[in-house]
C-alpha cells in the first residue's frame, strides 16, 4: 500500500464489507429458518454451537429485536448481549414475544438475581408439567408463559401488549427529536426500517490515535477529497458492535486521550433538550449534497422551541462540530474546534439544509450565517466531541466563549456529573518537583524555574476551573428557570383539567338535559379531552426540565470540587514558590556582597 491513509481506507472499507455480510448472513439464517419450519424441525437442534452463537449476536445487533436487547441493556439489570443469550439460549432471543415480557420485568424493580431464580423455577416447573397451563409447549427451553408467570410470583402485574395510536401533536416532546432517514438505498443500513434515527458514531472503527480520527485541519464540512460514496447514513462499520452498557460506554469515551462517540454526547447534551431548546442529532452525508439531505429529512420542530442545537458529525473526517441555530434572531452560527478559519460557506450550507428540514423557508427571512471565530481549538485529534459540549453550554446562556478550554478538565467535570468515581482524583493536576535539597548554585536555579512552570500551569489551570464552574452556575439557573416554567404550566393545567370536570358534573346532575345543554356537554367533554392532553404535555415538560435539572445540579456539585482540587494544588505551589522565592533573593543578595567583598579583596593584594 502506498500509505497509512490507504490502509485505513482499506480497513474501513473491510468494516463496511463485514458488516453487511453480517446482515446478509442473517437474511439468509432467516429465509433457512423457514425452510426448516416447512419440515416442521427446529433449526436450532441442526446447527452447530458456534454458528448458532454467531446468528444470535447478528440478531441482537441488526435483527427485528434489537431494541428490545438495548433495553435490557439500559434496564436496571443491565443485562449485555452475552448475558442474555447465556441465561437463555440462542433461540429465545428470536422470540420478541419473550424479550418484549422481560423487559417489562426488568422495568419493575425486582432485582435481577431475584428475578432470573424465578424464572428458572417457573420453566422448570412447566417442563416438569406442574400445574402447566394446557396449550403451553413443554419441551421448549423458555417460552413467554414463562416470562408471565414469573412476574406473578414477584406480584408484577404483566401489562398485554396494546397497537401503538397515531400521534397527536402532544406526543411530540415525548419524541426524542430525530431526522427522518432518506430511503434505503441498495446498500443494507443499520436500522433502516426499525428506527427514524440517523445512527451517529458509537465508538472508532480505527485507533483515533493514528491519522484521521479527526481529519486534517481547514474546513471539514464540505471538503470534497474526503467525500464517500455512501449516502447521508453512517454505516453499520462506524457503529459500534461493543456488548457494554451505554452509560459504561460512555464514561470510557470521557476518559483522558478517548475519542466521544454517541453515547457520551447523547449522555451530556441530551438532558438539555427541554420544551424551549430542540436539539438534533444530525450526521453530515458524505456526499455532501445537502440540498437532498433536506429534501428527504424532516425535523420535528415545537412551536415553544425558539433555540437548536445540532452537534453534527462528518463521517468522512470523523468529526464533531456545533450547528446554533437562534430561531427569534433568524440566526445560524457554526462552531469549528479544529479549524482556526472556517469556511462561512459552511455554515450557509449546512444552516440552509438544517432550516429547510425544520420545515422554514430560508428565503423568506434575512437569515444570517457565521462561522464563528475566533473559538477555542484543540490540540489533537481527539477532543472534537468535548469542545462541542462546552460550545453547547455557552451557547444556552449565550456567554462569551473564552480564549482557550482545557478538555482535560470538562472530562472530569462530565464523568463526575454522571456518577464515575475517579480513584485518584488529583493524579492529572501538576505536581511539585520531587528533587532532593539542592546541593550546588545550579540545581538551586533548575528547580525555581521547574517550580515557576509549575505555577504558572496551576494558575492557568485555576481559571479554567471558576471559569467553567461560571458558566455551569449560569446553565443551572437556566435549568431552574426551565423546572420552574414547566411546573406552572403543568399546575395551570391540571387545574384547567379539574375546573371542566366539575363543571361537566354539575351539568351532569341535571335530570333533564335540553338540546343546548347537550352540546354544551359535549363541548366541556371535548375541552376536557384538550386540556388532558395538554396536561400530559406539561408532565413530560416538566419531567424534560427535572432530567436538565439533574444534570446541571451534578455539573455544578462536580465544578466546586475540581475548583476545590485546583485551588488546594495551587495555593500548595505558591506557598512552594513564594518560599523558593525568598531563598533565591536572599542567595542573590550575599552573592553580590560576598562577589564585591572578594573584589575588593583582589584590588588590595
Amino acid at each position: 500500500m502506498s500509505s497509512f491513509v490507504d490502509a485505513l481506507g482499506t480497513l474501513k472499507q473491510f468494516e463496511s464489507t463485514a458488516s453487511e455480510a453480517s446482515v446478509a448472513v442473517l437474511k439468509d439464517f432467516t429465509e433457512l429458518q423457514t425452510t426448516f419450519r416447512q419440515y416442521k424441525q427446529q433449526i436450532f437442534d441442526h446447527l452447530s454451537e458456534p454458528s448458532a452463537r454467531l446468528v444470535a449476536l447478528a440478531q441482537c445487533t441488526f435483527g427485528r429485536i434489537a431494541p428490545r436487547v438495548r433495553e435490557l441493556q439500559q434496564s436496571p439489570w443491565q443485562l449485555s448481549t452475552d448475558a442474555i443469550i447465556d441465561a437463555f439460549g440462542v433461540a429465545t432471543v428470536f422470540s420478541d414475544d419473550f424479550l418484549r415480557l422481560l423487559c417489562g420485568f426488568a422495568s419493575s424493580g425486582v432485582q435481577w438475581d431475584r428475578a432470573r431464580q424465578l424464572l428458572f423455577d417457573t420453566r422448570d416447573r412447566r417442563r416438569a408439567k406442574i400445574n402447566a397451563p394446557t396449550g403451553v409447549s413443554h419441551k421448549r427451553e423458555w417460552v413467554p408463559q414463562d416470562v408471565r408467570d414469573a412476574m406473578a410470583m414477584a406480584s408484577v402485574k404483566v401489562v398485554p401488549p396494546t397497537k401503538r395510536p397515531a400521534k397527536r401533536r402532544a406526543d411530540a416532546l415525548h419524541d426524542k427529536q430525530q431526522p427522518t432517514p432518506p430511503p434505503p438505498t441498495r446498500r443494507r443500513r443499520l436500522s433502516t426500517t426499525t428506527t427514524e434515527k440517523t445512527p451517529l458514531p458509537r465508538a472508532p472503527p480505527v485507533d483515533p490515535k493514528h491519522v484521521g480520527a479527526d481529519g486534517p485541519s481547514g474546513s471539514a464540512i464540505t471538503h470534497p477529497e474526503l467525500a464517500l460514496t455512501d449516502d447521508a447514513q453512517v454505516t453499520i462499520a462506524e457503529t459500534s458492535t461493543s456488548l457494554e452498557h451505554p452509560h459504561t460506554r460512555a464514561l470510557q469515551q470521557l476518559q483522558d486521550d478517548k475519542w466521544l462517540g454517541d453515547e457520551a454526547m447523547e449522555k451530556i447534551i441530551g438532558p438539555l433538550r427541554t420544551a424551549d431548546v430542540a436539539i438534533f442529532e444530525v450526521a453530515s452525508p458524505p456526499t455532501h449534497d445537502w440540498r437532498a439531505w433536506a429534501q428527504s429529512h424532516r425535523l420535528k420542530l415545537l412551536p415553544s422551541q425558539a433555540t437548536v442545537l445540532i452537534p453534527l458529525y462528518q463521517p468522512a473526517v470523523r468529526h464533531w462540530v456545533l450547528l446554533h441555530l437562534d430561531l427569534p434572531s433568524a440566526s445560524v452560527t457554526l462552531y469549528n474546534s479544529m479549524s482556526a478559519h472556517t469556511d462561512p460557506a459552511d455554515a450557509r450550507t449546512v444552516g440552509s439544509a438544517i432550516i429547510s428540514a425544520l420545515g422554514v423557508d430560508a428565503d423568506s427571512r434575512a437569515w444570517t450565517f457565521t462561522a464563528r471565530s475566533p473559538v477555542p481549538l484543540q490540540d489533537g485529534f481527539l477532543d472534537c466531541g468535548v469542545f462541542v459540549l462546552v460550545f453547547a453550554l455557552y451557547a444556552l446562556v449565550s456567554r462569551q466563549l473564552p480564549s482557550d478550554i482545557d478538555p482535560r478538565l470538562w472530562r472530569r467535570l462530565f464523568r463526575r456529573a454522571l456518577g464515575d468515581v475517579l480513584p485518584d482524583e488529583t493524579s492529572w493536576l501538576p505536581v511539585l518537583p520531587q528533587n532532593a535539597q539542592p546541593s550546588t548554585l545550579d540545581d538551586f536555579v533548575e528547580w525555581h524555574k521547574k517550580l515557576q512552570v509549575t505555577a504558572h500551569a496551576m494558575t492557568k489551570l485555576r481559571n479554567h476551573a471558576h471559569e467553567m464552574a461560571a458558566v455551569i452556575a449560569l446553565v443551572d439557573t437556566q435549568a431552574d428557570s426551565h423546572l420552574h416554567k414547566a411546573r406552572a404550566t403543568r399546575a395551570a393545567s391540571e387545574q384547567g383539567v379539574l375546573a371542566r370536570k366539575k363543571a361537566l358534573e354539575l351539568l351532569q346532575t341535571v335530570d333533564q338535559l335540553c338540546a343546548d345543554d347537550a352540546a354544551i356537554e359535549a363541548s366541556l367533554q371535548r375541552r376536557i379531552d384538550e386540556c388532558k392532553r395538554e396536561d400530559a404535555l406539561a408532565a413530560m415538560s416538566t419531567e424534560q426540565a427535572l432530567r436538565y435539572v439533574t444534570l446541571t445540579r451534578n455539573l455544578q456539585q462536580g465544578a466546586r470540587s475540581l475548583c476545590a482540587d485546583v485551588d488546594f494544588t495551587a495555593r500548595e505551589v505558591e506557598k512552594e514558590l513564594g518560599i523558593m522565592d525568598l531563598v533565591m533573593a536572599e542567595a542573590y543578595t550575599k552573592l553580590v556582597g560576598w562577589m564585591a567583598a572578594f573584589r575588593q579583596n583582589a584590588l588590595s593584594v
